[in-house]
């Protein structure tokens, strides 16, 4: 291993998991590959904490029987942790056909439990045939202004109606898209779309605005943006690529925040069942308002704002853009997240309501799932952690230990 490969620029952490020389670095150090990841943890400091994360999963995985770490190892990481001051924004890099199968699950609080050959409880066999719930598709409900409603998953393509000067179509790859505004118009139409649980759906506003909704998720919007600014409301989680444009700004309500861009690229998480609205900017600027406080800050590209409900003060963080984009992405993504935040996740994407029976332990999971994964095949997986155990009673998932 003398040279450097290129292609550890656009690793993720599954790409580093996956990775059989890294894999042999972190399970038996040499001085050779010592000397190797150091290297490339100069070479790519903007992949140090994806590293940092992969050999933390396979160290914990593989502790039962590995032999004893040499100090070389723990020396080299120091070196690569030490680039992980800075935050960096990246792009997210595609995931690989063979971490899209895959599934790495810890439990990074209280890990000895993780370690105990504890039994593992599948899930009833009967109750999959009968409840094999299925992943999220591409559905949802378009109110016009006139109050008719088009179910836009059954509804054929083309042109579904016109509002003013605006044309409403869908397109072939079943996308929602408003074109033809007239700014010039007087009459403002209100058209409200509305994702239902189990699915998502993608739109492009009159401006140009690209928009993808998550499940369980509503916009309301005008066909045309007739007035000094574009504002839109939204309930749930959505990912925003604001066409430009510095006379008119866009503006999107979520409960008590108001945000105002000119032109970037963010996602706010709003579902009124977390405790604060997120939102996270990949580029650009926005300002943030708490309309209760009459506070703003100003966020930069990586950093996600917390608004919590109530009068707590609002919380920047540096984000993890991975976990924040995974869901339009294709995939579920966890890092030290308790088990009903989790489960709040999948009842939204597969439409099943938690129960349990029991309170939980404060207990964490890390790991990544595609969504494209069947109710039953999720469960088992989160299964292997022997943490918990899951019975399907119909649309009802009882959760146990």
């Amino acid at each position: 291993m003398n040279n450097i490969r290129n292609d550890y620029g656009q690793y993720a952490t599954a790409d580093f998991l996956h990775d059989q020389d890294f894999l042999a670095w972190v399970k038996y150090p040499t001085a050779e590959s010592n000397a190797y990841w150091a290297a490339v943890g100069e070479q790519h400091p903007q992949k140090t904490q994806q590293m940092h994360q992969a050999r933390g999963l396979i160290l914990l995985l593989n502790s039962p029987v590995l032999p004893p770490v040499q100090d070389g190892g723990d020396r080299v990481w120091s070196r690569i942790a030490d680039a992980m001051k800075e935050p960096v924004v990246r792009k997210i890099s595609p995931w690989r056909s063979i971490a899209a199968a895959s599934i790495l699950l810890v439990i990074t609080a209280g890990f000895f439990i993780f370690r105990q050959a504890q039994p593992q409880k599948a899930v009833p066999a009967a109750a999959i045939a009968k409840n094999d719930a299925l992943p999220g598709k591409n559905m949802a409900v378009l109110t016009l202004a006139n109050g008719q409603k088009v179910m836009l998953d059954s509804t054929g393509n083309g042109l579904l109606a016109r509002e003013g000067n605006t044309s409403i179509r869908k397109a072939a790859n079943g996308e929602l898209i408003y074109e033809g505004a007239d700014e010039s118009e007087v009459k403002v139409h209100i058209n409200r779309i509305d994702i239902p649980r189990g699915a998502q759906y993608r739109l492009t506003l009159p401006d140009g605005t690209k928009i993808w909704l998550n499940a369980a998720s509503s916009l309301q919007f005008p066909s045309s943006f007739t007035g000094k600014d574009r504002t839109v409301e939204l309930n749930g989680e959505a990912y925003f690529e604001v066409a430009a444009d510095p006379e008119k700004p866009f503006r999107v309500i979520s409960g008590h925040q108001s945000l105002d861009v000119l032109g970037t690229h963010f996602n706010i998480n709003s579902y009124e069942e977390e405790d604060a609205v997120r939102t996270t900017l990949l580029q650009g600027s926005v300002r943030l308002t708490n309309t209760l406080q009459q506070a703003s800050r100003v966020l930069q590209p990586g950093q996600q704002a917390a608004m919590f409900r109530g009068n707590k003060p609002m919380r920047i963080i540096n984000a993890d853009m991975e976990e924040v984009m995974a869901w339009k992405e294709g995939y579920f993504i966890w890092n030290n997240e308790p088990i009903e935040s989790i489960m709040r996740k999948l009842s939204r994407w597969y439409d099943i309501q938690p129960v349990y029976e029991k309170p939980l332990p404060d207990i964490g999971l890390s790991g990544m799932m595609s969504r494209s994964k069947s109710l039953p095949e999720v469960l088992k997986d989160l299964e292997t952690t022997g943490t918990v155990h899951f019975r399907i009673e119909g649309r009802n998932v009882v959760i146990t230990r």
